[in-house]
């Protein structure tokens, strides 16, 4: 059987569907639907991790596993140290003894820690007042004038797709206000892609506030946690170590509190985290506050296409004449969001987006870096995925969301993948989209 080609995502006029001026009867069946999918989240939530934790109470967490799952707890010290840890990727001999001590295959790169880690700029929390409407909110003449004239390219979402229950000003604040949610990763290896977004929501007219840890004081000050950066919890369930993923997911939702008290949406990049707050946040710890923040935490894309649609983004907001070749996270395939990645991409005039028909690119978190897995990553992403970029003309842009999606294609073909957020950031500020190679 021949392969199937990478289907071309066309932009498709349309605009995202809501509960709103639906009758009684279908509002209330789609409210019960939506209890089942939450009963049904947190019985899985409970087997797989259940699973998961008394594994390791049989044999013990490894020291792979601690590094994996405690990587958001010592991330801040690690960057101070970015160059001696680097040191391991530039010298063979250090990468075969760290594999026999860590686990960590030497075959793998592992990422490059960076000493000028996100959040320095915007540890006080907001930005300033956003532009007047309009200014910044378009390019080359376009401003808030033709911004109802505007229909955003959606994808019609799937039954359950998106993140379509959270509307614009709930709870009676300004929908011009945006927490970001600056998950591990990207805060510490890739720093720019939060820049990026930053760059973008304030030149469209959004206040951007970061989403950190809630003041408090004791008698020595704050202390070290509720000083440390905020995390999703993820890296703990996956090593089954829910009490310490659930201690993560409350200091996000008191951090989160008082935005959601004003109606601001939460913004984050990395699909695996910012998810978490719509999936796992909601089985480890029910309650109407979860649901809230479940509600209104958003995808940097899908936060866009959503501006876009309710007349509150002008568009085009860039033009750029670039073809686009686009890989998409596990977790935006799962949540239905892959649509509204490329809604976003079109709203810049000139990108000619291409969607990669994969399946996982082979990392599945920490799962390809291991010395016992690392065979299995690169097969799996040598399935289509790898090909694809390799197929992918010299002057095409590489776009994956997923941090652990853009380093097995940095690994595997030498090609420079790139956030959404960055690609959206260039052609909004006039510079040119570098290249992926």
């Amino acid at each position: 059987m021949a392969a199937r080609k990478p289907r071309s995502l066309s932009p498709v006029r349309r605009t995202t569907p809501s509960l709103e001026g639906v009758e009684a009867p279908q509002r209330e069946a789609a409210t019960v639907s939506e209890q089942k999918i939450n009963q049904y989240r947190k019985r899985r939530y409970q087997a797989l991790h259940a699973e998961t934790a008394a594994a390791n109470k049989r044999r013990g967490l490894s020291l792979h596993d601690r590094l994996v799952a405690y990587l958001p707890r010592y991330a801040p010290y690690a960057a101070r140290l970015a160059p001696l840890l680097n040191a391991r990727n530039a010298f063979p001999g250090l990468a075969w003894l760290a594999e026999h001590l860590t686990g960590f295959s030497a075959n793998r790169q592992l990422p490059r820690w960076r000493r000028d880690v996100f959040a320095s700029s915007l540890a006080a929390g907001s930005t300033g007042s956003p532009p007047p409407r309009g200014e910044g909110s378009g390019v080359g003449g376009f401003s808030e004038g033709n911004a109802r004239r505007f229909t955003p390219p959606l994808t019609p979402p799937r039954q359950g797709e998106g993140n379509l229950l959270a509307s614009a000003g709930d709870g009676g604040g300004s929908p011009r206000e945006v927490a970001l949610f600056a998950d591990t990763f990207n805060t510490y290896f890739e720093p720019e892609n939060l820049h990026a977004a930053v760059e973008v929501l304030t030149r469209l007219g959004y206040r951007v506030a970061l989403l950190r840890p809630e003041g408090g004081s004791s008698a020595g000050g704050r202390s070290r946690n509720e000083s440390r950066p905020l995390c999703c919890g993820r890296t703990f369930l996956s090593a089954g170590l829910v009490d310490e993923a659930r201690v993560e997911a409350r200091r996000v939702l008191a951090a989160a509190a008082p935005f959601l008290a004003r109606g601001a949406a939460i913004v984050g990049l990395e699909p695996s985290c910012l998810l978490t707050l719509r999936d796992e946040f909601l089985a480890m710890l029910p309650g109407s506050e979860t649901e809230r923040l479940a509600r209104h935490a958003f995808l940097f894309e899908e936060f866009l296409v959503r501006e876009a649609a309710a007349g509150r983004i002008a568009g085009p907001i860039g033009r750029h004449q670039a073809k686009v070749l686009l890989h998409g996270h596990c977790h935006q395939k799962a949540f239905g969001v892959m649509g509204s990645v490329g809604a976003a991409l079109g709203l810049v005039e000139g990108l000619e987006v291409e969607t990669v028909e994969s399946s996982c690119c082979g990392m599945a978190g920490a799962f390809g870096y291991g010395a016992d897995t690392y065979a299995v990553s690169v097969a799996m992403g040598e399935l289509t995925l790898l090909p694809a970029v390799r197929r992918a003309a010299p002057d095409a842009v590489i776009a994956a969301d997923g941090f652990s999606c853009r380093h097995q294609i940095r690994d595997g073909t030498g090609r420079q993948p790139r956030h959404v957020a960055r690609i959206l950031s260039e052609a909004i500020s006039g510079t040119t989209p570098k290249q992926a190679s």
